[in-house]
């Protein structure tokens, strides 16, 4: 008696990886109230992204963005709090496609956007030669978003199941944590370094990113 053949295997991993330019931001920021002492002052401001990163690889949005934002910060002799609070805005991209009931594309949708949210405090650790370490909390509720979630259908004709994904619109909060370190060995040189961690699994994720860099202010 012949046996029934089986389905394929279910393949949930693809290797691969890009490289290449990213996305491009611009943030403009503006005060817009100080205390009396100068140690407290608020500031609105807000970030346009631009796509120019190729969206298919990884690279980039694929959608234009906006995001108003304010914050609050206090200047003290040892930590120096800040919060901050903001919406993001963005227009469709190639990320977000939809279906008719036939399997034909239709439209873009708009990338999911949402209300962020941040707080955390900058501590001196040394004032012989500038040194200051931060640490912030980074929240992100992002609304009615696309998500694949794992699920079964069933293949009559192999009297099985076989795994699937479904894909569904949900709002769920990102969090991560950064911590960084920040030094003034000479003049107006400035040196920094800062690591951000995923809080939450809320699907695809990146591992621990690092993040270091140089900058130097010249008088006018």
């Amino acid at each position: 008696m012949a046996q029934t053949p089986q389905p394929a295997p279910f393949t949930s991993y693809a290797p691969g990886s890009a490289s290449g330019i990213g996305d491009l931001y611009i943030n403009v920021k503006r005060s817009i109230w100080m205390g009396s002492d100068e140690r407290a002052q608020s500031s609105v401001g807000i970030l346009l992204r631009f796509p120019t990163g190729d969206p298919l690889n990884y690279l980039g949005s694929g959608a234009y963005g906006f995001g108003p934002y304010a914050v609050f910060a206090y200047q003290a002799k040892r930590i120096s709090p800040h919060v901050r609070v903001g919406y993001q805005f963005n227009t469709s991209s190639v990320l977000v496609p939809n279906y008719d009931s036939s399997g034909t594309f239709t439209h873009f949708s708009d990338l999911p956007g949402g209300f962020q949210y941040d707080f955390g405090a900058d501590a001196v650790l040394f004032k012989k030669v500038p040194t200051t370490v931060a640490g912030d909390f980074l929240g992100n509720y992002i609304v009615n978003a696309p998500v694949l979630v794992p699920g079964f259908v069933r293949i009559p004709a192999y009297n099985t199941s076989q795994p699937t994904l479904t894909l569904m619109s949900r709002s769920y909060n990102s969090s991560q944590l950064s911590i960084g370190l920040k030094v003034k060995p000479w003049r107006n040189l400035i040196l920094y370094g800062n690591a951000l961690f995923q809080l939450n699994n809320v699907g695809l994720r990146s591992e621990p990113v690092p993040l270091a860099g140089v900058s130097y202010t010249f008088g006018l």
